[in-house]
């Protein structure tokens, strides 16, 4: 897919999940992952690397004095790169106050390992036309980047589509022609359903949870859901 390797820095409090994360992204050869979990270790790691993505916390410690978007801010003057912040708050006034350092996107808990691949895949690959799915509303012709929808549902003569932050969108099509634009991480679990599978949290016999959500696992659709799951972990 990609002809060079990409550079990724991972800022996180966590340790073990910023370490479990970048374990799962160097099996890709052209994946090369740093990590930092301090402010002041994520800045002298920029100042040797040039980075293509950094994900970071939005807050770096417990007293949230040191937070995400002061550390991109005083990166972005001497670097060039795109960032994802991830961030157990997800308020309006949160996601206000990230708007200013324009992320690629906002990733809000609880999420997988395969969510987080599947996002940093497209993002690193923006430059494919296959990376935004195009669409027409009211009157409006809107895009919506296909590394954040984590499933959609028919309602009606829409299709309604739900990103990982939680936004929702309408899109005048219906399943099967939707199904036909999007890539192969998509599958169906139910004759109403689409589900993206990287965004899978764990499921059942009768139900998939995907984005905090509980979805019905249709009969006719649990094979294929069994067999495109079998080799994903589901905690991050």
């Amino acid at each position: 897919m990609y002809t060079e390797v990409k550079k990724i820095l991972i800022i996180r409090k966590k340790t073990e999940s910023a370490y479990r994360l970048k374990e799962s992204l160097e099996r890709k050869p052209y994946y090369h992952v740093d990590v930092a979990v301090s402010e002041v270790e994520a800045i002298k790691l920029a100042d040797e690397n040039k980075y293509d993505l950094l994900l970071v916390d939005l807050y770096l410690n417990e007293s949230n004095k040191t937070d995400g978007i002061d550390l991109i801010k005083y990166l972005s003057e001497k670097n060039s790169f795109k960032h994802i912040y991830i961030s157990d708050q997800g308020s309006i006034d949160v996601i206000d106050s990230v708007k200013e350092t324009n992320p690629t996107t906002f990733i809000i808990p609880p999420y997988t390992t395969n969510s987080i691949y599947a996002q940093i895949e497209i993002i690193l690959n923006s430059g494919n036309n296959n990376s935004y799915l195009s669409y027409s509303y009211k009157g409006m012709q809107q895009q919506i980047s296909l590394a954040t929808i984590s499933h959609a549902k028919s309602d009606g003569a829409y299709i309604k589509l739900f990103s990982s932050c939680g936004k929702q969108y309408f899109v005048r099509k219906s399943l099967s022609n939707l199904r036909e634009l999007l890539p192969s991480a998509f599958i169906r679990i139910h004759k109403s359903i689409l589900i993206n599978k990287d965004y899978v949290q764990g499921y059942s016999s009768q139900y998939v949870k995907v984005n905090r959500e509980k979805l019905p696992l249709g009969r006719a659709y649990k094979e294929l859901f069994l067999s495109q799951v079998k080799e994903s972990t589901f905690s991050f």
